[in-house]
């Protein structure tokens, strides 16, 4: 809402890229410049992000969640974050396909760190 006030919507109701990088300096510095990475788990092995948005997202009754179950691999997922970790994915199907994942999930909801997404 601060960029759509501050800038001009496209017609399409959207703030051009540029447009939001140079509000972002605006209000928060000349360092706020966005900076995004996509990679595999396997590519944070090793290095760390402010935040990172990790994508589980397999969803089906049998739990089948392939090599998101490796506790290796899950170990970097969730501990890559310096400032924050936001993890999109199917609970009941990655509690299904791995202990790991059922504790983390218990872990998360005893917290109340939950949203659903009829909640956005």
């Amino acid at each position: 809402d601060m960029l759509r006030r501050k800038y001009d919507a496209d017609e399409e109701g959207k703030v051009g890229e540029q447009e939001q990088s140079d509000a972002g300096m605006e209000v928060f510095g000349e360092d706020s410049r966005p900076s995004i990475e996509v990679s595999s788990v396997d590519g944070y092995q090793g290095r760390e992000k402010e935040v990172i948005l990790f994508s589980a997202v397999r969803s089906n009754p049998e739990g089948r969640i392939g090599f998101v179950a490796d506790r290796r691999r899950l170990n970097v997922a969730l501990t890559r974050a310096r400032r924050g970790l936001i993890v999109f994915g199917d609970a009941r199907t990655l509690e299904r396909g791995c202990p790991n994942w059922r504790a983390y999930w218990r872990w998360v909801r005893e917290n109340g760190l939950t949203s659903t997404s009829t909640e956005f």
